[in-house]
């Protein structure tokens, strides 16, 4: 059995997950270029919510990363969200959603990332499977209106 290196590990992005992945040798962090695969980013809290509403609604909730020390996760997508979106939508921009696309780099798990607060997958990427873009930002609206629903009712009722 070989020992899982970045090296390993990126070909089986590439040829399993068919992610374009590359290998810094100097750190051996994992990325992908967005372009066909684009990433959403966005905080934890929220993105649990968001994760339990697509699977909910069985849009796929995943591949999804974690990286703790910032308290993000990063859905990967495919790269169908319109330009005018993914420039800068103030309600997204304001709740910390980033879209990560055209050029951005996504970082993925490596096995050179150590301790549990490095990067980790919450859903494995296993295939060449990636939810829509535009299902995960649909998903992102709805769990941040229910948000906004719920604080206004706690305030009417506090």
């Amino acid at each position: 059995m070989s020992a899982d290196t970045p090296s390993t590990r990126c070909e089986y992005y590439r040829r399993i997950c068919h992610l374009p992945a590359r290998v810094d040798p100097t750190t051996g962090r994992i990325t992908v270029r967005a372009g066909l695969v684009w990433g959403i980013q966005l905080p934890a809290g929220l993105a649990q919510v968001v994760k339990m509403d697509l699977d909910r609604r069985q849009h796929g909730g995943g591949p999804v990363i974690t990286a703790p020390r910032e308290a993000r996760w990063t859905f990967l997508t495919r790269s169908d969200i319109p330009a005018t979106i993914a420039a800068r939508d103030m309600p997204l921009w304001r709740n910390q959603v980033t879209i990560l696309h055209d050029g951005d780099d996504i970082v993925l798990p490596s096995p050179a990332d150590r301790g549990h607060l490095y990067r980790a997958w919450i859903t494995p990427a296993h295939s060449s499977f990636r939810p829509s873009g535009l299902a995960v930002l649909d998903s992102i609206q709805v769990c941040l209106t229910a948000r906004e629903h719920a604080d206004t009712t706690t305030r009417l009722y506090a």
